[in-house]
């Protein structure tokens, strides 16, 4: 992998691919850059960033960061990275901060063309976050406003076709991880109980391991999943 210079400080988890074609990968990818080498897990900052692959996923070149947490302190974790595509724009889910406080999933978007053509380039596209209505938030410095609060983003999220709906799984607060739905991937309903282990002693990071099985590109469900 290339990491474009960031080989000794940052670490980044290969997340949703996007298929471009039989050979070309994106990875919305999961990255923590950190300011002690040494101890990679301490004083870490996280952000959302773009990775590509001309040869099928073999080799991998980091692009650049494209989304941070507003409060972009140590320790205020991004989340997992699910996205979706809405009207021939990537819709990428994450954790936002503000100060010093986890807002919830919140939401940034960019063209997909504009995000292809620049990977391929070794460079990123114009991000902007959703905010009250619009998306003039730039996704590395700007506020986003929360679409599900106090949830977290470490999880996934598909279109599915049967419902002719997106959906999202959703880790909240209250240790139960949801599945909500949505026409237009801003304005999510539902709240449907996956697991529910409130109340216990036993507290796992469930959403993180919750993967939708669907296309090879990660997108799209049928009704069986």
């Amino acid at each position: 992998t290339d990491y474009a210079g960031f080989t000794d400080r940052a670490r980044f988890w290969l997340g949703k691919f996007y298929q471009i074609n039989e050979k070309e990968l994106i990875s919305i990818s999961h990255t923590e850059i950190t300011d002690n080498p040494e101890k990679p897990w301490l004083l870490c900052r996280f952000s959302d960033s773009i990775l590509y692959s001309s040869d099928r996923g073999i080799s991998w070149r980091f692009c650049g960061e494209v989304i941070k947490p507003c409060d972009n302190a140590h320790g205020h974790n991004i989340g997992g990275f699910p996205y979706i595509i809405v009207d021939n724009y990537f819709y990428v889910y994450f954790n936002e901060w503000y100060n010093g406080k986890a807002l919830g999933c919140s939401v940034a978007r960019a063209k997909v063309n504009d995000v292809v053509e620049s990977a391929r380039k070794g460079t990123v596209a114009n991000w902007t976050k959703y905010r009250n209505g619009n998306w003039n938030e730039d996704a590395l410095t700007g506020l986003a406003s929360p679409l599900i609060p106090n949830s977290d983003t470490h999880h996934d999220a598909h279109y599915n076709r049967t419902l002719g709906k997106y959906i999202m799984t959703s880790h909240h607060n209250d240790r139960i991880l949801r599945l909500h739905t949505s026409k237009d991937g801003i304005n999510w309903e539902d709240d449907i109980i996956i697991v529910d282990y409130s109340g216990t002693e036993f507290s796992p990071d469930l959403s993180w391991h919750i993967q939708f099985n669907g296309t090879d590109d990660c997108r799209e469900l049928e009704g069986d999943f």
